[in-house]
């Protein structure tokens, strides 16, 4: 309803794209990271989520150094 309403009444608004960890598995992080990279590279931008898991955090330790590889910004 939120982004509906917010459009409805013309305020910027942003949705996610993907859910990184929805299952704590670092296949399953790595998979979805994967996913919003190709999505970022179509579209030219997309938003990835994530929660404080410690399997998360070993994740994005690995994987983020591949966005620079790709030539992807990284914005909090």
């Amino acid at each position: 309803v939120g982004p509906d309403l917010a459009r409805e009444l013309g305020v910027p608004v942003a949705e996610r794209d993907v859910v990184l960890d929805n299952e704590a598995d670092f296949a399953h992080i790595e998979a979805q990271f994967t996913s919003l990279i190709e999505m970022a590279r179509e579209r030219g931008r997309a938003i990835g989520i994530c929660h404080f898991r410690p399997v998360t955090l070993e994740a994005m330790r690995e994987l983020l150094p591949r966005l620079q590889l790709e030539g992807i910004d990284l914005v909090h």
